[in-house]
């Protein structure tokens, strides 16, 4: 239960990061995610890879915020949470979240930060249920 505890956590830091960087984020940093995507498609069929190239988008994205703060924590959650946690809840829906995240990244470009936060949250509570039910919860 231990890195799910830790990406509940990180939840609320995902929701303000996104918001941030839509509001903060550079035009060529923001375009740097959608491009960040587009190469996560080229590798749905490596499920590995693909994860690792998640945790990069994350990455990006708090880059994005121009935070300090936000980078620090980013690694520490990082390096807590569990390998087998992420792929399980990537793997299960890999096409899905990068659907989400080229929405996200259209209402970044448009600077809708408070909207950005707003699905943000619907989503990962969304899947916060998901992780929850595979881990017996």
């Amino acid at each position: 239960l231990f890195p799910y505890t830790t990406l509940f956590r990180s939840r609320a830091i995902a929701v303000e990061a996104l918001g941030l960087a839509a509001e903060r984020g550079t035009d060529e940093e923001l375009a740097a995610l959608r491009a960040h995507v587009a190469r996560q498609r080229e590798v749905l069929d490596r499920p590995r890879e693909l994860m690792e190239m998640d945790l990069t988008f994350a990455r990006l994205v708090v880059r994005a915020t121009h935070n300090i703060a936000f980078e620090l924590v980013t690694n520490t959650v990082s390096r807590a949470l569990g390998r087998s946690a992420l792929e399980l809840a990537f793997q299960a829906n890999a096409e899905q979240t990068l659907q989400v995240y080229e929405r996200l990244i259209d209402l970044m470009e448009r600077r809708e930060a408070d909207r950005v936060r707003q699905v943000t949250v619907r989503l990962l509570t969304r899947l916060d249920r998901q992780l929850l039910a595979a881990f017996g919860g």
